[in-house]
């Protein structure tokens, strides 16, 4: 029993000096970097799908149907304005042609005549040897002959002017863009022969949203991207 009572008094005395007070420690601050947030003009990039082409593009066709004699350019060609693109035979044409010709000749000579005969009626009648109705008559013979050729000149001027359609020419100074016909083949009036891409600045079109058209405003830049110029902006 005398062994154990100093340990029991030691344990005691250790335990009333852990029930003391705690002692107070002052919160450790640490340092923080801030920076002020702002608005830079909420500018925003978007990218879509475009289409270039020409700034003008003519598909150009003959005004008379027929079949194609020549087709003297090909795709990728550039030509002057006034250049020859392709010709369309014109034998028929000029069998038309030949033929008006001599209609209108034919109706010279009646107009001729028939203007002599009314002179020399109205001579008569002057001398009271010809009647008035032999008069109308000369004078209405003569009025349907000079109709009849005039009928006959306008007819060969159109002749002369679907011939000169058979010539295909360039309206300005550009490029071929597509040929889609070949030689020997029938084509009729306004067949598309050759695509021009002609004008200096190309024009791009692209589709829009609904939900961006209201942010898009007159005179907003835009830069363009082509794969085949290595993504330089044009």
């Amino acid at each position: 029993m005398r062994r154990l009572f100093p340990l029991t008094l030691t344990l005691f005395v250790l335990l009333g000096a852990c029930g003391g007070k705690k002692v107070a420690t002052k919160p450790v601050i640490r340092p923080v970097k801030t920076s002020p947030v702002r608005l830079e003009g909420g500018k925003l990039k978007r990218t879509f799908a475009a289409k270039s082409q020409a700034g003008t593009t003519s598909n150009l066709s003959f005004k008379v149907s027929g079949q194609l004699s020549k087709v003297l350019v090909k795709v990728g060609d550039t030509v002057k304005k006034g250049q020859l693109i392709a010709v369309v035979d014109d034998k028929d044409i000029r069998l038309q042609l030949r033929q008006g010709q001599a209609a209108y000749a034919q109706a010279r000579a009646q107009s001729r005549n028939a203007q002599a005969n009314y002179k020399r009626v109205r001579k008569l009648y002057e001398n009271r040897s010809v009647s008035v109705s032999d008069l109308d008559t000369a004078r209405a013979s003569a009025d349907s002959a000079k109709a009849s050729l005039a009928a006959q000149g306008q007819a060969v001027a159109q002749v002369r002017q679907q011939l000169s359609y058979c010539k295909l020419t360039a309206p300005a100074a550009g490029q071929i863009a597509s040929v889609p016909v070949n030689v020997n083949e029938n084509i009729k009036a306004g067949q598309p022969v050759a695509m021009l891409n002609a004008g200096s600045r190309p024009e791009v079109t692209f589709n829009v949203p609904e939900s961006l058209i209201g942010r898009i405003k007159k005179g907003a830049k835009a830069s363009v991207r082509f794969p085949a110029l290595k993504g330089k902006p044009c």
